[in-house]
């Protein structure tokens, strides 16, 4: 912890490792295998940390490896982590912004889980309970199931699900014709899905919004009516 708080990036490293930690890791020293739980640090302002971790579980039978690494690239006012199975399988990349808040969510759901899930399938054991940890054609399922708008909300949580939500032909042009039925499919110029979809909504939308509108506007011309009425009355009773 030493030197670590006027360098920010240092900061975002040990705010990475402690989302981590709380999703279930132990960091691992990268020679003997043992757990620590100490940094150190370069003393370059930008510079390369790797740092591998494994899981209680695999710990408990005397396994070192298999592993994770994550690594962190320090460049200026950006941090860049990179989460992998130790010498296999896809990297997980996100990309820490200085002028912003650490987004703890973002961590977890981007590095953390995908990171747990591959970790879990390589030695065999369950997956953690989560919708992430799904086949995708189940994942598409679910999506199905939901709201138009329910469903933009999840694209919102990680990358997996942004990329199954460009599903046009199938996911969206399901949730259009639920919507508004089949007499409008055949139409052309209505393709892509989702932006008709979400054209459609947005207008149902302010349709809905209109009569309060109105009433709005009713209820401020007769407050300003009744003024008018009030110091008119005002007006004749002092002649």
């Amino acid at each position: 912890m030493v030197g670590i708080k006027k360098d920010w990036s240092k900061l975002m490293i040990h705010a990475v490792h402690a989302v981590l930690v709380e999703s279930g890791f132990v960091r691992l020293h990268y020679v003997s295998g043992i757990p620590v739980d100490q940094f150190r640090f370069p003393r370059k302002k930008a510079f390369t940390l790797s740092i591998h971790y494994t899981l209680p579980e695999i710990l408990a039978i005397n396994l070192t490896e298999p592993s994770v690494v994550v690594k962190f690239q320090s460049l200026g006012n950006f941090v860049i982590v990179y989460g992998t199975l130790a010498n296999e399988g896809p990297a997980h990349r996100l990309c820490l912004d200085r002028n912003r808040s650490l987004p703890t969510r973002i961590v977890k759901d981007g590095l953390a889980l995908p990171l747990l899930i591959d970790l879990c399938a390589k030695v065999g054991l369950p997956p953690p309970p989560c919708l992430a940890g799904l086949p995708p054609e189940l994942e598409l399922k679910i999506m199905e199931l939901l709201p138009g708008n329910d469903i933009a909300k999840l694209e919102c949580v990680c990358k997996e699900f942004r990329n199954l939500s460009y599903n046009d032909d199938g996911l969206w042009k399901h949730k259009f014709k639920e919507e508004y039925g089949n007499f409008m499919l055949d139409e052309p110029g209505m393709t892509p899905w989702k932006k008709r979809f979400v054209a459609d909504w947005e207008k149902k939308k302010k349709k809905k919004q209109q009569p309060l509108y109105a009433l709005q506007e009713e209820v401020s011309l007769w407050t300003a009516g009744s003024r008018v009425i009030g110091h008119r009355a005002v007006f004749f009773n002092s002649r």
